[in-house]
């Protein structure tokens, strides 16, 4: 059964949330403008239009990222790749940004992204299929710069709908 867009609003929320969203610090409703903008616009440059020199506009280049349930790096000359990649893997990959939360010096971006699997970019061959993974990023900036990022994506949903199957385990 589908889950609905009010359940990943929740969840969105949840996880802004529990990443200490709430913090004291404030923004003026200018400076949150143009904080959002500046991302929206970089993102959308990057993994929609294939400007991957856009990132430079709002990460640090040491920026750390943490992806569950694969392992951090650090630098954004490694993000930079694993956009190329999942480019080069989704061809038509496009981000569709649903909301911004700005909130001092912490970001929540709640987003899908769609793209239909027919190239070599990551280590699956190619599917055919067409794909759309709910997800939801948490930022740290600092002086306008992402510096951390905690990035939560729909991983499941994403293999199922290239036609993976969860096999339980063994009962012991």
């Amino acid at each position: 059964m589908p889950l609905s867009r009010g359940y990943f609003r929740a969840v969105f929320l949840m996880i802004a949330l529990m990443t200490n969203i709430v913090s004291c610090a404030s923004n003026t409703p200018d400076e949150k403008e143009v904080l959002e903008s500046r991302i929206h616009g970089a993102i959308t440059r990057a993994w929609n239009d294939g400007d991957i020199e856009a990132l430079d506009d709002i990460y640090d280049a040491n920026f750390i990222r943490h992806r569950p349930p694969f392992d951090d790096y650090t630098g954004l000359r490694l993000h930079k790749e694993r956009v190329r990649l999942i480019r080069s893997a989704y061809p038509d990959h496009k981000t569709i940004i649903h909301d911004v939360i700005i909130d001092g010096d912490m970001v929540a971006l709640w987003y899908t992204w769609k793209g239909t699997h027919t190239g070599e970019g990551l280590s699956l061959a190619p599917t055919g299929k067409r794909v759309s993974v709910p997800g939801c990023d948490v930022y740290k900036i600092v002086d306008g710069m992402i510096v951390e990022e905690w990035d939560h994506e729909g991983f499941l949903s994403l293999y199922q709908q290239l036609g993976y199957t969860v096999t339980p385990p063994e009962p012991q």
